[in-house]
């Protein structure tokens, strides 16, 4: 594996700059070699009859398709960026256009007679000349990552020319030690078939790209290729200059939510950590430093692509400028513009001082990004560019049925994120997957609006619904550029009565933050509905940026008042943070309102959309497939709804054990505690709440003659929207298991019911939610009828207790229980249309209070079954289940 340097490039996701200029020769072939020191000519003799490309370093492309670089002694130990990108990939996993692949900040240097390509170090600093400079030196090494001889000079000027053909056509991040996870067949690069593609020189960087090829070990599945036994991908190399003069870096607070440049410095000898954490920001100045409000000396511009339709390109701009309200509360007017790209040849987005919007084609994916080059130095930001995938419109209009939340869409996630942090972990968890669960929203929206009759079923969303869409997710993306990281606690500060309030919203946004993962803001009451997306950035992002903003004088690496100051009103109602780290189903993710795709307070949020989800049910088929059109649309539809009714259990069940976690400070006004249990009244509602998810009537009113008209797409192919490993029929029964064992999965994990337990001793209640109620509770939701005296009904009920029994038997038994930690991918946000029960057994040793319980509670199934089957069970099926799991608590009694 490469070794990654610093942050240098901070994303929402990525976004490529690929610029084409000059297509070089195939060949690599050519007798090129390095000359002698004695003999080596001038670089104008040497290059006298290839295609020049001045710029940063000036580079030279030869008839035979090889690559030459200036370098001059003035450049000799002078940081630059190198970024590299997929420029090609196949759309499979992480080769995506632009995904990123390796940042690093290195220089040249001249050791004996040779150029060093050195890879900096940038996360291990101390003082050079001292005792720590050295010891950095000693312990945290350099890295060469290439050693060069010098084909010609230019003595008189100090200028020496390299060959780089070898250096950049090459597996530089190494993926051929990674693509075998993808594909399962080994790889290696063909340089017999490997080429540059393309050079382009600017000012302040190059830009470079090379079309390589894998051969494969053997067949490659995947149909996005014609020869199965190749892999074409291509790379895109920016090589950018680092300011002379490093931006004032400002330290970072946990309080508020940027994302940092880390790094270990070791002349502190003194406080609770080494690490010192600087904030990505753009580097903006006062034009009058003394007045309130000023325009920047250099505003921050993105150029809105050419490529972008004009009917979306308003929207787009509004998104960029709506955040103009948050830099003027830092101090700064017009801080940030979004300009049309010029209809200039010499114009090219390609050039690192220019930051971009770009609008580009993709196949079933909808997804926007936005990457930032940084300065590993100071954090500053250098260049940001936001891509947003045509597919966008379809999908909020409903064109296409793509079917997400399918079985290998969660899988194809899960991979690209494994594979994603292999390569490059610390980005990889900076991934935004905004795009992940909005085909759902999305999907629900377009339905509502069809029920309301704004939209008839031939007919797409009117635009102004398009653009709203759109313009939240680019406001979205334009504050990760910024520095901002997500806020996902921020999308319940507003108050509920508020959220259909428009002069209400259009004043402090529907949500606190578009930094969260935002859902449509329907109202169940169609008589009063507000804005359905964000108009304006919300009270955290004004109050974020004016603390990362605000100039405060001459900037030091210390605690600053001013700042401080700031950052205090942390616990104000708009200004809460929770993050990634703190959000979905994980151990940590321990407080219940830091969520995704939720509104206002958690749970009556879910309380609300079951029944909106219950009020769509009629007409869905009439809304999802035309007359005359074929069927396997509506299972897409069908599934959307089911989902959005069902995500809220076990969103819900992290009220259990749960804790309202905050960033606040020793000596805060409101003198609040970092750490705030949930009451024992607030879990018993979560409680009663998420039992719901076990009633035998969870269906509602669905109509479920639908499952007959829900095939899958009969087009067996590649192109189809069936994947042959799932189910042709919808798999209900499945679907709804898998959902009921992740809530059993999320409430009985280790973390949870060790809190439970903690939270319960500690709590001055004098009644407090104990794990006697966890189990109570979900023993007689999920086996009330056996223990009432009557069988159950359906294969459906008999599913959860069959999970629900496996479980018990695993927290009841002495022996250790296996497995990978809970929290783990296994319980996601997004669950598999059709997965089978999750596995319960990777759960932890419990304590001895859990383990008395769960055995308490075979103990007391084991005798309601036995008194059912001798009054006896007519149903064939009914009796085989309870006698099964009779047989089995009894081994597991015996066994204890």
């Amino acid at each position: 594996m490469f070794k990654r340097t610093g942050r240098m490039r901070r994303l929402a996701f990525v976004l490529p700059i690929v610029i084409v200029a000059i297509l070089l020769p195939l060949s690599l072939s050519g007798d090129l070699s390095p000359a002698s020191a004695g003999e080596a000519p001038t670089i104008a003799d040497f290059v006298a009859k290839m295609e020049s490309h001045p710029g940063l370093f000036n580079t030279y492309s030869s008839p035979e398709g090889r690559l030459f670089m200036e370098v001059s002694q003035g450049q000799f130990e002078k940081d630059f960026l190198v970024v590299v990108q997929i420029a090609k990939g196949n759309g499979e996993g992480f080769l995506l256009t632009g995904f990123p692949l390796v940042d690093a900040m290195m220089t040249f240097r001249m050791v004996n007679s040779k150029i060093e390509l050195i890879d900096r170090n940038p996360l291990f600093r101390a003082t050079p000349g001292t005792p720590e400079g050295d010891m950095v030196n000693l312990g945290f090494r350099e890295s060469v990552r290439e050693s060069f001889t010098p084909v010609a000079k230019d003595t008189e000027y100090g200028i020496y020319l390299i060959d780089v053909t070898g250096l950049f056509v090459n597996d530089w991040p190494n993926l051929a030690d990674i693509l075998p996870d993808q594909y399962g067949v080994g790889f290696r690069l063909d340089p017999s078939r490997s080429e540059l593609a393309s050079v382009k020189g600017y000012p302040e960087n190059v830009e470079i790209e090379a079309d390589l090829t894998f051969a494969s070990s053997g067949f490659i599945p995947t149909v996005t290729v014609p020869d199965g036994k190749t892999l074409p991908v291509s790379y895109h190399y920016s090589i950018t200059a680092l300011p002379d003069e490093p931006m004032k870096p400002r330290l970072a607070d946990d309080r508020i939510g940027f994302f940092t440049m880390t790094y270990k410095d070791y002349d502190q000898n003194a406080g609770p950590t080494d690490a010192v954490r600087l904030v990505n920001r753009w580097r903006l100045e006062k034009k009058d430093p003394y007045a309130p409000l000023s325009e920047p000396v250099k505003p921050i511009v993105y150029y809105l692509e050419k490529t972008i339709p004009t009917a979306i390109k308003p929207y787009i701009k509004q998104a960029v400028e709506s955040w103009n309200a948050a830099f003027e509360q830092a101090g700064f007017k017009n801080a940030i513009v979004a300009m049309d790209e010029p209809d200039d040849p010499n114009f090219d987005l390609g050039d690192a001082r220019y930051s971009s919007i770009r609008w580009v084609p993709a196949i079933d994916s909808i997804f926007a990004i936005g990457p930032s080059d940084i300065d590993p130095r100071s954090g500053e930001i250098l260049n940001a560019d936001i891509l947003v995938v045509s597919d966008w419109v379809p999908s909020i209009t409903g064109e296409k049925g793509y079917l997400k939340n399918n079985p290998p869409d969660a899988e194809k996630m899960e991979k690209m994120i494994a594979l994603a942090r292999q390569i490059n972990p610390e980005d990889a968890a900076r991934l935004c997957l905004y795009q992940e669960s909005l085909g759902g929203q999305l999907e629900m929206l377009r339905d509502t609006l069809m029920a309301d009759g704004v939209i008839g079923q031939d007919g797409g969303i009117p635009i102004e619904y398009v653009g709203a869409a759109l313009r939240e997710i680019v406001m979205h993306e334009v504050g990760h550029t910024l520095g901002l990281a997500h806020n996902f606690k921020a999308s319940t500060l507003t108050p509920q009565d508020k959220l259909q309030d428009v002069s209400y919203t259009q004043q402090n946004g529907v949500s606190a933050s578009v930094m969260d993962y935002n859902p449509a803001n329907i109202s169940m009451d169609r008589s009063k509905q507000g804005e359905y997306y964000n108009s304006v950035v919300g009270t955290y992002d004004r109050w974020a940026i004016q603390w990362g903003y605000t100039p405060v004088g001459d900037e030091t690496l210390a605690p600053n008042p001013a700042l401080d100051a700031i950052a205090g009103q942390d616990s104000q109602r708009g200004h809460l943070f929770g993050t990634d780290e703190d959000s979905g189903l994980g151990p940590y993710a321990m407080d219940p309102s830091i969520n995704q795709y939720d509104m206002g307070d958690p749970l009556q949020y879910y309380q609300n959309l079951g029944p909106l989800v219950e009020s769509l049910w009629s007409g869905v088929e009439d809304r999802a497939v035309r007359d005359g059109a074929e069927y396997w649309p509506l299972r897409n539809a069908v599934h959307y709804l089911l989902f959005q009714k069902m995500r809220g259990f076990t969103q819900m069940a992290k009220s259990l054990g749960g804790v309202f976690v905050s960033r606040v400070h020793k000596g805060n006004a409101e003198g609040l505690a970092p750490l705030d249990p949930v009451s024992a009244a607030k879990q018993r509602d979560a409680l009663n709440y998420v039992l719901e998810a076990f009633r035998p009537d969870i269906l509602g009113n669905f109509p479920t003659d639908l499952l007959d008209k829900m095939p899958t797409e009969r087009h067996f192919d590649w192109a189809s929207t069936w994947q042959f490993g799932s189910r042709f029929t919808y798999p209900l029964v499945d679907y709804l298991t898998a959902v009921r064992a992740q809530v059993l999965a999320v409430a009985f994990s280790p973390e949870r019911l060790m809190r439970i337990r903690d939270e319960a001793f500690a709590s001055s209640d004098s009644d407090p939610f104990t794990l006697g109620d966890l189990f109570d509770g979900f023993t007689h939701a999920i086996w009330g009828d056996v223990l009432s005296g009557n069988a159950p009904k359906d294969a459906l009920q008999r599913e959860i207790q069959n999970t629900y029994l496996n479980m018990l038997i695993k927290l009841g038994s002495n022996e250790s229980v296996a497995g990978r930690p809970a929290g783990d991918e296994d319980v996601r946000d997004d669950l598999p249309a059709s997965h089978l029960p999750p596995d319960i057994s990777h759960l932890l040793p419990a304590t001895s209070d859990v383990h008395a319980l769960a055995f308490a509670e075979l103990v007391s199934l084991n005798q309601a079954i036995t008194d059912l089957l001798a009054k006896g069970v007519t149903d064939r099926t009914s009796y085989a289940h309870l006698l099964e799991a009779q047989n089995r608590i009894e081994q597991a009694i015996n066994a204890k």
